[in-house]
């Protein structure tokens, strides 16, 4: 699920990589990443961020009628999810801007 990439420049060779330390980031910062990694779709990570974030909203909203207990379970077991979702997500984007760049893009 978390696949790391190597992205190698065809003219200057230059390297940069995605391990899994840069999935936490992207989970963590998203849109943040997107702009870490000098990548187009800023506003596409901030869509995705404040999509899940509303989905994250409407979780609790949902659980309410749930005891408590069970609604703190779930929104627990939501947040990591949503943030792996949102990692996914936001390494794609970093992937296509750089291919779209010229950058040849390498699993593992």
């Amino acid at each position: 699920m978390f696949h790391p990439y190597r992205f190698e420049h065809p003219v200057t060779e230059k390297i940069e990589t995605v391990t899994t330390a840069s999935y936490v980031l992207a989970g963590i910062l998203g849109p943040i990443y997107v702009l870490y990694r000098r990548s187009n779709g800023f506003f596409q990570a901030s869509a995705i961020a404040g999509l899940l974030s509303l989905g994250l909203v409407a979780v609790s909203g949902v659980t309410s009628f749930l005891p408590t207990w069970m609604q703190f379970l779930t929104i627990l077991l939501a947040v990591p999810v949503m943030l792996g979702v949102q990692s996914v997500m936001v390494i794609g984007i970093v992937k296509k801007s750089y291919r779209r760049r010229g950058w040849l893009v390498r699993a593992g």
